[in-house]
């Protein structure tokens, strides 16, 4: 998916598990749960992790083919394939690929498959501290950014998700697009006093996009049917098809958020969608190479007087 309006790439200090360490460590936690049976083992100075114990610790299965030599774990709609004895592994989602080097190749230890730290961090973006004889892998984000998406203002938390999502793993095979208008435009939702979900209309394609474990996940998408209605009106009326799975919760009001564009001029509109699919704006800006032409209301990542409704403690 192309990055949405106003992405801002966090970056996150990760221990890439290129590091060469003297003593083995005999304990693996994942997000503060020790994974049961996951005692790592050291290989040229590197710590290598068992793969099917580490996958089995999120959810992912794994898949021996034999005549290959490769180990394959998937998780979503992701798959990860790893040849024996290469110093690299290629994630694959949908059409697109991409290689993550291996400080040394999955090795075969007591008929179990090992692999480096490094694939952990580099496929799921999970923080890797090493201390003592303990590996921990933790969320990808850091305590502040919990703190905000979790409890934080709900503009301060909505716009945190909207900076994280150059990074998103989808439930589902991804769908795809067409563009048929003249000029670009994303409208985004976020359903009344929620900050951690929310929903992207880009070209006929609208995606569910939810925080799970610390990651956006893509968990459902459906283009919408072409009509001469406003876009926002057949989202809230539901006309979809080739949806990926449930339809979204009907009846809801949402703050709605759209960014155009068309040549040199840009728009921006925030407001109020209703259950009926009827939008009040309640903010405009328009502006020409770089220029305000136009402004009205103030613009936000939140409804006046709206309150969070997703607080978690």
């Amino acid at each position: 998916m192309k990055k949405i309006i106003g992405v801002i790439t966090a970056a996150c200090l990760l221990m890439s598990g290129s590091s060469v360490y003297g003593a083995v460590p005999d304990k693996v936690y994942m997000e503060n749960v020790e994974v049961p049976n996951a005692a790592p083992v050291l290989k040229d100075g590197r710590v290598l992790v068992p793969l099917r114990t580490l996958a089995n610790s999120i959810h992912a299965s794994v898949s021996w083919d034999a005549k290959t030599q490769t180990a394959t774990v998937r998780k979503w709609s992701e798959k990860v394939v790893i040849p024996l004895g290469k110093n690299a592994a290629v994630v694959k989602q949908g059409d697109g690929s991409t290689k993550i080097k291996l400080d040394v190749p999955m090795q075969k230890i007591h008929n179990q498959m090992y692999v480096p730290l490094r694939l952990w961090s580099e496929w799921l973006g999970y923080r890797l501290e090493v201390k003592g004889t303990t590996v921990s892998f933790q969320s990808p984000l850091n305590p502040m950014q919990l703190a905000v998406l979790n409890s934080g203002d709900l503009a301060d938390a909505r716009r945190m998700m909207l900076d994280m999502n150059s990074r998103l793993h989808y439930e589902h095979e991804a769908l795809s697009s067409e563009h048929t208008s003249e000029g670009f435009s994303t409208i985004l939702l976020f359903p009344q006093g929620v900050g951690t979900r929310y929903y992207v209309i880009s070209d006929n394609l609208v995606s569910r996009i939810e925080l799970k474990g610390g990651m956006q996940i893509v968990t459902w998408q459906a283009h919408i049917s072409p009509g001469v209605r406003p876009v926002e009106e057949l989202f809230a009326q539901q006309k979809f098809t080739d949806a990926t799975g449930p339809l979204p919760w009907k009846d809801t009001t949402y703050f709605y958020y759209r960014e155009g564009s068309i040549v040199n001029i840009n728009t921006y509109t925030a407001g109020r969608l209703d259950p009926d699919g009827k939008l009040n704006k309640l903010a405009y800006k328009q502006t020409q190479d770089g220029e305000i032409r136009e402004q009205s209301g103030t613009l936000t990542l939140k409804l006046p007087d709206e309150v969070r409704t997703d607080v978690k403690k």
